[in-house]
């Protein structure tokens, strides 16, 4: 798949993020606010989107209509931004970011990014390749040591993007549990889940199957710190984040977390409880990682105009070269989804999925014939989507501080995910 050359009439990415800044002020006045949400249609920007927009993405529309029925009945609260052709055309805020004094989601409340991480990691490692400071097919024992040789000798960076490497999820066994919460610098975060890492064996031969992995993510994180002489977050912030033009996306240590806080720059996750009713996250605030980490544990913190931003960026050579960011997005291993390899994907929603293969930090999924270029973020409290669409020209984003705990483990496969999703790609009608 090859993303599709930009319309002679696409805004500028620049123009595209200005657009917003306007935007995220008029959706936090008064004159757009409502009692449960701040509003989705008509906000300055959004006006007279260029090329044909479906009814159903347009203000007042049927994706308008449905995340505001969701928030009215609580089953929804944060932000979401669809554009097309670099143009935003739709977006909404709604409910809280701090329930107990009041404050409202707006398109400035930056939100925990979860997993959605991993396509900032993906982006690291496919510049350091472009820049020739590595090699994707290379061996993982070429850049890092510590690991046992069959694991160092066989295990390559492409199996370690694709999810094919064999390695688990650190995060599974109570050892990271207890003592992630002790640590108090950056590099204790990295170097203590590392070292738990390099402790556990592969689950299956590297590049005969897929599992999804945190733990290879992380080790792709050391690995960019480890070639680039740079701490990871700030290869992050220089490289990524900085280009991108991401201005209010940061990887913030529990310390400036709570500055932001005090601000009410940053929405509290509210996590699902089985017994009904949501719990805030914030209030056991001390047992969170002291920094993110690069699967997109603690994530960094972001916004959705900025979200829009990295997308963009990854497409036009802002961050890659053209052929590095189809490099970097095609699907390379197929993945059935089923219970089997996923249980977060319902029989239905799988049946709608024509293909689903995994790329470097994305999963490349077509759906109506469509390419979909996604991942989603996960979390008690938080729920995140990023979907792009390269042949349609469009960019969905959704962050959320409610989990889709009741709808599965994942933003593709919630109602609002599985709405999007429909809507971009089925064929208009005749």
């Amino acid at each position: 798949m090859t993303p599709a050359p930009r319309s002679p009439h696409a805004i500028s990415r620049r123009a595209a993020l200005g657009l917003l800044g306007a935007s995220a002020l008029a959706a936090g006045g008064a004159a757009l606010s409502m009692p449960d949400a701040v509003g989705a249609s008509g906000l300055p920007g959004f006006r007279d989107p260029v090329g044909p927009v479906p009814e159903g993405l347009r203000p007042g529309g049927e994706f308008d209509r449905f995340v505001r029925r969701q928030a009215e009945q609580d089953l929804f609260s944060g932000t979401f931004l669809l554009a097309h052709r670099g143009r935003p055309v739709l977006a909404g805020s709604f409910g809280m970011a701090d329930k107990a004094l009041a404050v409202r989601n707006t398109l400035d409340t930056r939100f925990a990014l979860a997993s959605v991480t991993k396509a900032m990691t993906g982006t690291a490692v496919v510049q350091l390749a472009q820049r020739g400071v590595l090699a994707l097919p290379a061996t993982l024992g070429t850049y890092l040591g510590g690991f046992p040789s069959a694991i160092a000798n066989a295990v390559t960076i492409h199996q370690l993007l694709t999810m094919t490497s064999g390695m688990g999820n650190y995060n599974v066994g109570t050892n990271w549990l207890q003592e992630a919460p002790t640590w108090t610098t950056p590099a204790q975060v990295l170097e203590g889940t590392m070292a738990i890492i390099r402790q556990q064996p592969l689950l299956f031969i590297p590049g005969t199957q897929y599992s999804y992995s945190n733990s290879g993510f992380v080790v792709l994180g050391a690995i960019v710190q480890e070639v680039t002489g740079l701490p990871y977050w700030d290869y992050l912030r220089q490289h990524v984040f900085g280009p991108a033009r991401m201005t209010r996306t940061d990887f913030y240590t529990r310390p400036e977390l709570l500055a932001l806080n005090a601000s009410h720059e940053v929405a509290h996750p509210f996590a699902a409880q089985r017994s009904g009713g949501r719990v805030d996250v914030f209030d056991t605030f001390g047992t969170l990682l002291y920094i993110g980490l690069p699967d997109g544990a603690g994530g960094p913190h972001t916004t959705a105009p900025d979200m829009l931003g990295f997308a963009l960026a990854l497409q036009d050579g802002t961050l890659l070269s053209r052929s590095r960011a189809r490099q970097m997005l095609n699907g390379k291993f197929p993945v059935t989804p089923s219970a089997a390899t996923n249980p977060g994907v319902p029989p239905d929603v799988a049946r709608t999925w024509q293909s689903w293969t995994i790329g470097y930090g994305l999963e490349d999924t077509i759906i109506n014939d469509q390419h979909v270029l996604g991942h989603s973020g996960g979390g008690p409290g938080i729920g995140t989507g990023l979907d792009i669409y390269p042949d349609l020209d469009w960019v969905a984003v959704v962050l959320a501080n409610y989990d889709f705990a009741p709808f599965g483990v994942s933003f593709e496969t919630s109602p609002i995910g599985v709405l999007e999703r429909r809507l971009v790609t089925e064929p208009a009608a005749e």
